[in-house]
């Protein structure tokens, strides 16, 4: 919903991401609407309810919608839910002593925990909730192998990428930028850029080749050191 209704740049970051989404993601008609929600929940009849992961406890993009809507308080008492590498994005909690208390309950009624990172174990323990206790677990991108990624490549309408240095930065500076220029020359390299809009903008098939592609990457993203790790650069 924030992509959509506070984000200007919306259609634009969606145009190569909603393909994919599209074609490899099983899911529901899209929803805009809380009431549209918790209707359809109702009409569905799920057994279990899955929030996860990546920075779904981050109360700075959460709280706009109401904390306890990531508590899936609106699931029937029935229902399993569970969170899967759920993630607070930042090794510091941010809930205030009211929202420890206000999830508390909402926290207990969840049939398993895990998190992604060892920090959010030490915040579950400062909230005090243990019950039910929480375990480390994976980030879901890495449930699948390397080559699946590599099939789904394979599959699609890809093409060579335009150098050999990949740098997929998030948040780019002047200083970033020396770092590329310093190191592409050490290395006899040629640097090329992702971003979800703009000039360098790609699909998700394209942003995985270019990890295959590259020999050396450059990233300030956490999903970018991911598929590092995954394709071995």
């Amino acid at each position: 919903m924030y992509w959509r209704y506070e984000d200007p740049n919306w259609d634009k970051r969606r145009k190569n991401t909603f393909p994919f989404f599209q074609k490899y993601v099983k899911h529901s008609p899209l929803i805009w609407s809380f009431d549209v929600l918790k209707e359809y929940i109702q009409r569905e009849k799920f057994d279990a309810y899955i929030v996860g992961s990546d920075q779904v406890l981050r109360k700075r993009f959460t709280e706009r919608w109401g904390l306890e809507r990531f508590f899936l308080d609106f699931v029937p008492s029935s229902k399993k839910r569970i969170f899967y590498s759920a993630s607070f994005g930042i090794t510091e909690g941010e809930y205030s002593i009211e929202d420890i208390n206000h999830l508390s309950s909402l926290y207990r009624r969840f049939n398993a925990v895990s998190v992604r990172e060892d920090s959010a174990l030490l915040i579950l323990k400062r909230y005090g909730w243990s019950n039910p206790p929480a375990t480390l677990t994976l980030d879901p991108t890495l449930m699948l192998s390397r080559t699946v990624y590599e099939k789904i490549v394979k599959e699609s309408l890809t093409v060579q990428s335009p150098g050999n240095m990949f740098c997929y930065v998030l948040d780019i500076d002047s200083n970033i930028e020396t770092k590329i220029k310093t190191i592409a020359a050490e290395k006899k390299l040629t640097p090329f850029y992702a971003s979800l809009i703009g000039e360098n903008s790609m699909s998700i098939e394209q942003w995985l080749k270019a990890f295959m592609d590259s020999e050396y990457v450059i990233t300030d993203s956490y999903h970018g050191l991911v598929f590092s790790i995954i394709f071995k650069k």
